[in-house]
Parts: structure tokens; C-alpha cells; sequence
């Protein structure tokens, strides 16, 4: 009697390991983008809140577009701040928060703010 395996029963175990491999690969790589959607999100809202408070500082300035490079300049935001999407610096890719203004008549102003890139395209989506 001979000791050890087949050919056949080698690329069996072969193929499964493969199925395996594959499996984790697209679980990891999920996980992956997952994780930088979630970083993007908080980093937005980061960045939303540095313009509010930059807004509070400057209240008689009137802008519909505070550039993050200009928040990082001023202090507001870290220097090495990174866009998790792009991998890429926030002060180099000319991403700016865009505020809408609306007045309901009675004196009260709403404020709404959402993150673009210089293409226009919304951070984050």
C-alpha cells in the first residue's frame, strides 16, 4: 500500500483552499471600504463643524463657500487632514463646505452645510 494522496484529492483541497482565499479576500475588501465610508463620514462632519465654529468667529463675513484649506490655515483644521476616499491631502484637493442660507420671514436664518470637491461632485456619497 502506497502512503500519501492523490492528484486528485490534492487539487480538491487545492480548489477549497481557493474558495476560501476568495471569500476572505471579498470579505476584507468590504470591511475595507466599509471602514473608509465610516471615516469619511465623521471626517465630513469634522469639517462641517470647523466652518460652523469658523462662521461663529467671523459672523459679519457673508460667504457661501468656506474652502477647507482655508479652515486648515486658519486653525480649525489639522494640517495632515486626509480624504479616506481619495487618499489624498484635504488642503491639496480644494474640497470647500457649501452653506445655504434660508429665511422663514420672521427673522430666523436656517443654515445648511454639505462637503464638495472642487469637481462639484459631494464628499462622501
Amino acid at each position: 500500500m502506497k502512503n500519501g494522496f492523490t492528484l486528485v484529492e490534492l487539487l480538491g483541497v487545492i480548489v477549497i483552499l481557493a474558495v476560501l482565499a476568495t471569500i476572505a479576500v471579498i470579505a476584507v475588501d468590504n470591511s475595507i471600504k466599509k471602514s473608509k465610508v465610516t471615516s469619511c463620514l465623521a471626517q465630513k462632519e469634522n469639517i462641517i463643524e470647523a466652518t460652523r465654529t469658523w462662521q461663529t468667529d467671523y459672523p459679519t463675513t457673508v460667504t457661501k463657500n468656506v474652502f477647507v484649506s482655508q479652515l486648515i490655515n486658519e486653525g480649525y483644521l489639522d494640517e495632515d487632514l486626509k480624504d479616506p476616499m481619495t487618499d489624498g491631502l484635504y488642503k491639496n484637493n480644494g474640497a470647500y463646505v457649501r452653506i445655504e442660507v434660508s429665511n422663514s420671514g420672521s427673522g430666523k436664518y436656517s443654515y445648511d452645510y454639505e462637503l464638495y470637491y472642487a469637481s462639484g461632485s459631494i464628499v462622501c456619497r
